[in-house]
Parts: structure tokens; sequence; C-alpha cells
């Protein structure tokens, strides 16, 4: 009766006798599926709930408790809502004491 040769499955996680991974083998050969969580978020994002008779996505309902909180004032709100809108600001840097050439034009 032959034996059959000890090979790994594809599925198989390989390691050494310190427990690491081998050389050449993943211990996630498949990995995360790419945009997994931007799909389902997406996708509920699109949901619409019944509310006082009238149906809403879910959408325009988190923009409109953004904007209900920013009028009463909540910065987090107000920055949210302009980074969105306009969006992020460019950090500049300046430096202090630094020498420049400067340039008179006549």
């Amino acid at each position: 009766m032959k034996k059959k040769k000890n090979t790994p499955s594809k599925h198989e996680v390989i390691r050494n006798e310190k427990g690491q991974y081998m050389k050449g083998y993943s211990g996630n050969a498949g990995g995360r599926p790419k945009n997994i969580l931007t799909k389902i978020l997406k996708e509920k994002m699109l949901e619409e709930v019944l509310i006082e008779d009238q149906w809403i996505n879910t959408a325009d309902l988190i923009v409109d408790q953004a904007i209900q909180l920013a009028l009463e004032g909540d910065i987090r709100a107000i920055k949210w809502i302009f980074e969105r809108v306009e969006g992020r600001p460019i950090l500049m840097r300046f430096e202090e004491n630094v020498e420049h050439d400067v340039l008179i034009i006549e």
C-alpha cells in the first residue's frame, strides 16, 4: 500500500518549529475581500426607513442629523459638514528663524 505524500492543502497553514509562517506561505492567502465594508455601507445608506408617513433613505437622515447638531452649536458636526462640502483644509507649515533672500523689483 502506497502512502500519500504529506503535502499541504492551499488552506492549511504551514509553520516552522517556532510557530512562525514558513517563507512563501501566508496565514491569510485569500485576504480580506476588497471593498466589502464600503459595499455594505453604501447599501445601508440607500436603505429607506418610514418616518412620519414618509420614506427617507439613511444617508439623508445622517445629513439631517449632522445639520441639526451643527445648528445646535456642535463644533464637530460643523467641522464634518464643512470638510465634506469644501474639502479638508491643506495644512501649511511655517518655519521660524529662516533667512530668505530679498528680491527688490524697481
